[in-house]
C-alpha cells in the first residue's frame, strides 16, 4: 500500500499532476504540461511564428491555431494586443516581421473601432520596406478584406509617407511580392498625390507605377531604371554594362537584369552595396562565384560583421546572423524544411574567418555578458521533434538552441552544458573548444524534460539556475519536471531558477505558472539574455546596452 501511495504522489508526465488537473492538459505528444495564457501564446507566435508546423503539428494546423489565439487575444483585450505585436517589432525581438503583420491583419478584421484605428497607427511604423507593404496587403486578403476606409488609409499613407525617390526605389525593389503587385495596391489605396511632400514630382511616380504617361520628371533613380531596362531588351549583351551603371546611380540588386547577376565584376561592384540583410542572404551566392576566395571581399565581408553597430542599424535579429552561418559553414545546400536536397547539389569554398566573424556576430547580438561566479547548466532536448527545422529554414531546432546556449553560456567561466532526450548525458564546461556539433545527437528519441534536472539532483550538482531549451512536448518521465525542480531547490539551493525556452509555437508549457521561481519565455526572443539574467539576478550581470540609431 504505501508503495501504491509513492506511486500515485509521484504522477509521471503522461498524467496530469494531483490536484491540479484544470490547470495542465495534454501537449501534442501525450504528455501533460500546463496550460499557457492566451497571451503567452501570443507571445510565442509574434516571435516564432508558425512557419514550417512542428514535429507533431503541419504547418497549416499551427497556424490556424494560433490564429484561434490572436482572435481571442483581440477580443479579451484589443489594445493589449496591438501593442504586444508593436513592442515585439520595435525591440527587433522576432527573427521575422510576418507574424506581427498578420496579427495587425486580424486586428483590422475583427477588433472594434479603437482597437483598428490604433492597429492603424502602429502599423504604420512596421511597414519599412515595400516587401512588408506587399506582405500585409497579403495577410489583409487572406483574413477577409482589402476594401476598408481604413485599410485603404493605412496602404495610402505608405506610399504618401515617402518621398518620390524613397517610393521610386520601394518599386523598383519590390514590384511584386506575395501575388501582390505594388501599382495594384496603388490603385486600391486611392493614394492622393497632393497629400505627398512633394505633389508633383510623386504624381509622376504614382503615374509611372500603374503604367500611366508621365507629364513631369521623374526621379533620377527610376529614369535610370528605364533606360536601364529598355537597354537590356533591345540588346541583351549590354546587361553587365547597363548592371554596373545601375550600380553606380544606387540601384538596388533586385533591379539589375538578371542576366548580369552571375558577372563577377557585376558582384564586386555590387557587393560594398548590400545593406546588412542583403549580404547576410547572399554569402553563398557570393562563394559560388568565387568572389569569397579574394582577399579584397574576404576582409570587407569580415569587417561588416564586427561592425555590430551595422548591424543593429539594419535591424538584424541573431537568428539571421545564426542561419547565414548555419548555411554558408555548411559549403553545400543544406536539405529543405522536410529533408529534402537539391538534385544538383552545390558546393562552394568556405572562408574559416568569415564563418568565425559570424559567429562572433551573433554571440554579441545575443548579447550576454553575466558575470562569472554564477553556476547555470544549460540542458538542451535533443529528442526527435527538436530535428524538426526551426520557424521554416533549414536549421533543425537542436542546432538552434545549441547556438543559442554557446552564446549564453561562453562568457560565465562556470556554465555547463549537457544534451537529454528520455535521460540526460553527462554536462560539459561551455568553453571556446565547445562547438555546436557536440552539443546535437541524431537519434529519434522521446523526451523527459525533468531528466537534466533529476541528474544534477541525483550527482549532487549545485547550480544557481537550469535553462531547458526545448519544445515542451514532454511524455517520458515517471516525474514532472517542476516536481522534481522543487525537491532539488530544497535539497541544494532553495534560490535556484528553472528557465524554460521554448522553441517552437505550441501551447505546452512545463514551468508552473503558481512558482516564481520559474520562468518560461521563447527560446528566439532578441531579449533573451536580458531576460534570463534579469530573472537569475539582474544585479550579478552587466548587460551590453544596444546602441541608439
Amino acid at each position: 500500500m504505501a508503495r501504491a501511495y509513492q506511486r500515485f504522489a509521484a504522477t509521471g508526465q503522461q498524467r496530469p499532476i494531483f490536484g491540479r488537473e484544470a490547470e495542465m492538459e495534454p501537449n501534442q505528444a501525450g504528455g501533460y504540461a500546463f496550460k499557457l495564457t492566451i497571451w503567452d501564446r501570443l507571445e510565442r507566435f509574434l516571435i516564432l511564428g508558425s512557419d514550417g508546423g512542428t514535429y507533431y503539428v503541419g504547418e497549416n494546423k499551427l497556424t490556424v491555431d494560433n490564429a484561434e489565439v490572436v482572435v481571442e487575444c483581440i477580443k479579451e483585450d484589443g489594445l493589449r494586443t496591438v501593442f504586444a505585436a508593436r513592442d515585439i517589432f520595435k525591440d527587433n525581438r522576432a527573427p521575422r516581421v510576418d507574424p506581427a503583420l498578420f496579427t495587425m491583419a486580424l486586428v483590422l478584421k475583427h477588433g472594434e473601432l479603437e482597437v483598428r484605428r490604433a492597429a492603424a497607427n502602429a502599423v504604420k511604423d512596421m511597414l519599412r520596406t515595400g516587401s512588408q507593404m506587399l506582405s500585409f496587403v497579403s495577410y489583409l486578403k487572406a483574413v477577409g478584406s482589402t476594401n476598408s476606409r481604413i485599410k485603404r488609409r493605412i496602404m495610402a499613407n505608405w506610399f504618401n509617407g515617402r518621398t518620390p525617390e524613397q517610393a521610386a526605389f520601394q518599386y523598383i525593389k519590390y514590384q511584386q511580392r506575395n501575388g501582390w503587385a505594388q501599382k495594384d495596391v496603388l490603385r486600391l489605396s486611392h493614394a492622393d498625390p497632393k497629400d505627398a511632400v512633394d505633389p508633383d514630382a510623386q504624381s509622376a511616380v504614382y503615374a509611372r507605377i500603374v503604367d500611366k504617361p508621365v507629364k513631369s520628371l521623374l526621379p533620377k533613380t527610376l529614369l535610370h531604371f528605364d533606360l536601364m531596362q529598355r537597354s537590356v531588351r533591345d540588346d541583351p549583351t549590354t546587361a553587365v554594362t547597363a548592371a554596373l551603371i545601375g550600380i553606380s546611380d544606387g540601384m538596388p540588386r533586385e533591379a539589375l537584369p538578371t542576366e548580369a547577376l552571375a558577372d563577377l565584376e557585376v558582384l564586386r561592384e555590387l557587393l560594398p552595396k548590400m545593406p546588412p540583410h542583403a549580404l547576410l542572404r547572399n554569402l553563398v551566392r557570393l562563394a559560388q562565384r568565387t568572389i569569397l576566395t579574394e582577399r579584397t571581399a574576404i576582409n570587407y565581408v569580415v569587417q561588416r560583421l564586427n561592425d555590430v553597430n551595422w548591424l543593429k542599424k539594419g535591424h538584424v535579429h541573431p537568428f539571421a546572423v545564426m542561419l547565414a552561418a548555419f548555411v554558408y559553414s555548411e559549403g553545400r545546400d543544406m536539405p529543405d524544411r522536410h529533408g529534402r536536397r537539391n538534385t544538383q547539389i552545390r558546393s562552394w569554398p568556405v572562408q574559416p574567418e568569415i564563418v568565425k566573424a559570424l559567429s562572433d556576430a551573433f554571440e554579441i547580438l545575443v548579447n550576454a555578458q553575466p558575470r562569472s561566479d554564477i553556476r547555470v547548466l544549460y540542458a538542451l532536448d535533443c529528442s526527435g521533434s527538436m530535428q524538426s527545422p526551426c520557424i521554416g529554414t533549414p536549421v533543425r531546432c537542436d542546432k538552434a538552441g545549441a547556438a543559442m546556449i554557446l552564446a549564453l553560456g561562453r562568457p560565465q567561466t562556470n556554465s555547463q552544458a549537457c544534451l537529454f532526450t528520455t535521460y540526460t548525458r553527462q554536462p560539459r564546461p561551455i568553453t571556446d573548444r565547445l562547438t555546436i556539433n557536440d552539443l546535437v545527437i541524431g537519434t529519434p528519441e522521446g523526451t523527459d524534460c525533468s531528466s537534466p534536472i533529476q541528474y544534477a539532483y541525483e550527482n549532487n550538482e549545485k547550480y544557481d539556475a537550469i535553462v531547458i531549451y526545448t519544445d515542451n512536448e514532454t511524455w517520458y518521465g515517471n516525474k514532472h519536471a517542476t516536481t522534481v525542480f522543487q525537491q532539488y531547490k530544497q535539497k541544494f539551493n532553495n534560490d535556484c531558477k528553472l528557465i524554460v525556452c521554448a522553441m517552437a509555437a505550441t501551447n505546452a508549457n512545463i514551468v508552473d505558472p503558481q512558482d516564481p521561481s520559474q520562468l518560461g519565455i521563447v527560446g528566439l526572443d532578441g531579449n533573451v539574455a536580458m531576460l534570463i539574467n534579469s530573472f537569475i539576478g539582474a544585479g550579478q550581470f552587466a548587460l551590453l546596452e544596444a546602441d541608439e540609431e
